[in-house]
C-alpha cells in the first residue's frame, strides 16, 4: 500500500460511526479512514446569522471525501478489481487518495480544461489519470469493459450513503435553512433525505447552481459549450443528471428550492470569504452567495451553508500516471495496454 504521510488507521472511527454508515455492509477490515467527517461549524463576523459547515476541513478539502471513503471501501469489500470515476476535480482527488488507502487501482477521467492544481492533486499511488474531452463516456466504457464500479455520484447509490454522513451531522445543528451547491444533486438528495426525512429535523434544504450551467434549477434552459465553460461555478459539471427528479422531490419535501448564483454573486461572496480567511472553490462561493440572500430574506432565522472545496494540495513524491486520449475508445485501448504492461493490475 502506498505511503505519503496518510493518517490511515482503523482507530479513527468517527465517520464510520455515523448512523448512515454504522450498519452498512462493509466489513471492519475495510472501514479505513483518512480523518474525514465530523467537520466543525463556525461563523464569520460579516454574517453572524450564517452557520458554516466546514467540510473544507476534510482530508482533501471537500465533502467529496465522504462519498469516496464509503464508495471505495464498499468496492474493496465486494472484491472489486479497481474503480473508475469521471470528475471535474474534487471527486477525482478524493477517489485517488482513498483508492491508494485501500491499495485499489483507480482510473480517474477528467476534461483537459480541469484546473491544473486539481490535476496535480489527483496523485494517488494506485491512480491512472485519463485526460480526455469525453471523460464521462470514458468512465462508462471502462466500467463496463473492465467490470469495475463507476463511482460517479449521479449514478452510484453508494455515494448517497457516504453523503448521508453529512445529513446525519446537519440533523443535529439548529437552523431553519441548509444551502448546498449541486452538480449531479447527489449531496443535496442525501442531506434532504437523511437530515429531514430520517431524523425528522425541520428545515428547508436549498440547492445552488452557477449561471451558464444550471440544468437542475432551469431544466428547460439551453446549455452550450460556451455557456457551460464560461460559468463562474460548476463549469465542468454535468449538464443533465439522472437524479434531477429525485432531487426536486427531496428538496420540495423540505420546502426548499433551487437557486442560480450569478458570476457577480460568486465574485462578491469569494471576496467576503477571503477577508475572513476562507479560500474555497467558486462552487462554494456561489453557495455562500445564496445563503446570504436567504439570510437577508429571513433575518430572524439561521442559515447553514456547506463550505467545501479548499485549494487542493499535491504531495511531494506522489504523481499519478497520465494517459491522454481523443475519445473513450482510444482510452480503453491505452488502459488495456497499460494493464498488459503491468503499469496497473486488475488482479
Amino acid at each position: 500500500m502506498g505511503g505519503g504521510g496518510k493518517v490511515a488507521s482503523n482507530a479513527h472511527r468517527t465517520f464510520w460511526e455515523s448512523p448512515s454508515l454504522r450498519d452498512a455492509d462493509v466489513d471492519p477490515a475495510h472501514r479505513l479512514s483518512l480523518g474525514e467527517g465530523v467537520t466543525p461549524v463556525t461563523r464569520i463576523a460579516a454574517q453572524p446569522q450564517l452557520l458554516l459547515k466546514r467540510d473544507d476541513h476534510n482530508p482533501t478539502g471537500s465533502h467529496k471525501d465522504r462519498a469516496a471513503a464509503f464508495q471505495v471501501a464498499r468496492a474493496a469489500h465486494r472484491g472489486a478489481a479497481g474503480v473508475v470515476i469521471s470528475s471535474s476535480g474534487n471527486a477525482g482527488i478524493a477517489t485517488s487518495r482513498y483508492a491508494e488507502l485501500h491499495n485499489l487501482p483507480a482510473w480517474i477521467c477528467v476534461h483537459p480544461e480541469t484546473d491544473a492544481d486539481k490535476l496535480a492533486a489527483i496523485d494517488g499511488d494506485t491512480t491512472t489519470l485519463i485526460v480526455t474531452e469525453r471523460a464521462i463516456n470514458t468512465a462508462k466504457l471502462l466500467s463496463r469493459e473492465l467490470s469495475i464500479p463507476n463511482l460517479r455520484p449521479s449514478t452510484s447509490d453508494d455515494a448517497l450513503i457516504g453523503y448521508g454522513s453529512l445529513g446525519d451531522e446537519i440533523a443535529g445543528i439548529e437552523c431553519e435553512h441548509v444551502v448546498l451547491f449541486a452538480t449531479s444533486g447527489a449531496t443535496a438528495v442525501a442531506v434532504a433525505n437523511i437530515s429531514c426525512a430520517r431524523h425528522g429535523a425541520t428545515r428547508q434544504v436549498h440547492f445552488v447552481q452557477g449561471e451558464g450551467n444550471a440544468a437542475l434549477v432551469q431544466p428547460d434552459a439551453a446549455i452550450t459549450d460556451a455557456s457551460a465553460h464560461s460559468a463562474a461555478a460548476g463549469r465542468l459539471g454535468v449538464r443533465r443528471s439522472r437524479r434531477a427528479r429525485e432531487l426536486i422531490r427531496a428538496i420540495e419535501a423540505t420546502g426548499g428550492r433551487g437557486h442560480v448564483a450569478s458570476s457577480n454573486d460568486v465574485a462578491d461572496a469569494r471576496r467576503e470569504l477571503l477577508e475572513a480567511g476562507i479560500d474555497v472553490s467558486d462552487e462554494t462561493a456561489a453557495n455562500y452567495a445564496v445563503a446570504r440572500q436567504i439570510a437577508a430574506e429571513h433575518p430572524n432565522q439561521s442559515v447553514l451553508c456547506v463550505i467545501s472545496g479548499a485549494p487542493p494540495s499535491s504531495r511531494p513524491g506522489h504523481a499519478a500516471r497520465h494517459i491522454r486520449a481523443v475519445d473513450e475508445h482510444e482510452a480503453l485501448e491505452l488502459v488495456r495496454s497499460a494493464i498488459d504492461a503491468g503499469m496497473q493490475s486488475l488482479a
